[in-house]
């Protein structure tokens, strides 16, 4: 891939307004699920085709990906491009409470079928890498379309779509619903759900010069918990900062000003942040997520499946909005190949939880200082997969000295 460090090549696509003939799989959806599900079944020799309603590359949150990303991305043919574009190299994470002043770091264990480090991504560069990798391997990618209707028969699924105010019909056997928090299959055909007292809204923007750590650290994610809620501090490439607070909605309802003076008085809220904020200067917007702690369904059908964030999503530090949908995308096609997997190979996902904790995957506890009786524990998630991770290429300053 020719495009230099940190910018994300432009995606090709086809510019047909009808598609003509029936495909084996439509995804709707062109995130890490979309492009990670397009990509294996592309590599399968069957025909796709994917409708992205947005242009790529666009913002987007979720920053922080896991160790068991590496394997997926190495099997589909990513990872040696995906380390060669820069990102930040993360081994760990820290988590400090501001009410008892207790921290601790984690660091990715040693002992596990995958590296013992990750990145933290500009997911408008890492987001467009995979779905420019699902194009250059056959993916028909059309962006800026949006799908309207779905309707399945005994043969298949018609999908109509909007490009451009100009519509869009296609055909295939299959569907592949990767929408994201819009879950298509989910509004169209079934229900969301919201998950119990994860009533929460998130404001989050990028900051240049802000605090880095020395050496090994300066990657780790950073959660800051304190009394109105916790900060995610995600550290990426060319000296930006994720900085993202999460709060109840409540907070934000019955706030009088605006939403960057809200966000502003959180990080002054939080002295922590606030000081390792001395220095920087905010490059985005604030944006906003709500509601964004959810179950959809129905999941799978006799045409369809839903993949990522159309499934569900929850309040969760250390859930990678990259990693999870990226791990359930590759499980499909072994079905449509017919390649026999091992008994116990399906990754299993962990329990959702309210809020900041350690379950990132195969976290070991490095460091605390504490006055008090610890308030966060190791979460049982993080089960070995059957295999091992043997990577070909991997990026030379992610390996530990």
């Amino acid at each position: 891939m020719s495009a230099p460090a940190g910018h994300a090549a432009a995606v090709p696509e086809s510019h047909d307004v009808t598609v003509p003939g029936v495909h084996d799989v439509i995804v709707v959806g062109g995130g890490p699920a979309g492009s990670t599900t397009g990509a294996f079944l592309a590599r399968a020799g069957r025909r796709v085709l994917l409708f992205e309603r947005e242009p790529f590359p666009r913002f987007h949150v979720g920053e922080s990906l896991l160790p068991a990303t590496l394997p997926i991305l190495e099997r589909m043919g990513a990872l040696a491009t995906v380390a060669e574009r820069g990102f930040q190299v993360k081994y760990g994470a820290t988590f400090h409470d501001q009410e008892s002043d207790f921290q601790r770091t984690f660091y990715f264990l040693t002992n596990k079928p995958w590296p013992s480090y990750s990145y933290q991504v500009h997911r408008a560069d890492f987001d467009a890498l995979l779905l420019e990798h699902a194009a250059t391997h056959g993916v028909d990618v059309r962006q800026r379309a949006t799908v309207e209707s779905i309707a399945f028969d005994a043969d298949g699924v018609s999908v109509a779509a909007r490009r451009d105010g100009l519509p869009i019909t296609a055909r295939a056997r299959f569907l592949v619903d990767a929408s994201g928090r819009d879950g298509l299959i989910a509004t169209k055909l079934g229900r969301r759900e919201r998950i119990p007292n994860l009533g929460k809204v998130a404001l989050f923007a990028h900051f240049r010069g802000a605090g880095r750590l020395p050496g090994r650290d300066e990657g780790n994610i950073f959660i800051h918990v304190f009394q109105d809620g916790w900060f995610w501090w995600i550290p990426l490439a060319n000296d930006l900062t994720s900085l993202g607070c999460v709060m109840h909605a409540r907070t934000v309802r019955g706030w009088p000003g605006q939403l960057d003076e809200l966000y502003a008085e959180m990080i002054r809220r939080c002295p922590r942040v606030a000081h390792r904020l001395v220095g920087g200067e905010r490059v985005t917007e604030i944006h906003r997520v709500a509601n964004f702690s959810y179950m959809n369904g129905p999941l799978l059908g006799d045409r369809f499946l839903v993949v990522g964030d159309a499934i569900a999503s929850w309040t969760r530090s250390s859930r990678s909005a990259s990693t999870s949908p990226c791990r359930r995308a590759s499980w499909l096609p072994g079905r449509w190949t017919g390649r026999s997997r091992t008994a116990g190979s399906r990754p299993r996902g962990s329990r959702p939880i309210s809020g900041p904790s350690s379950a990132a995957s195969g976290l070991s506890s490095a460091s605390s200082t504490s006055t008090t009786s610890p308030r966060f524990s190791r979460c049982s998630c993080g089960r070995r997969r059957a295999g091992s991770w043997r990577p070909s290429s991997v990026c030379s300053r992610a390996v530990p000295s």
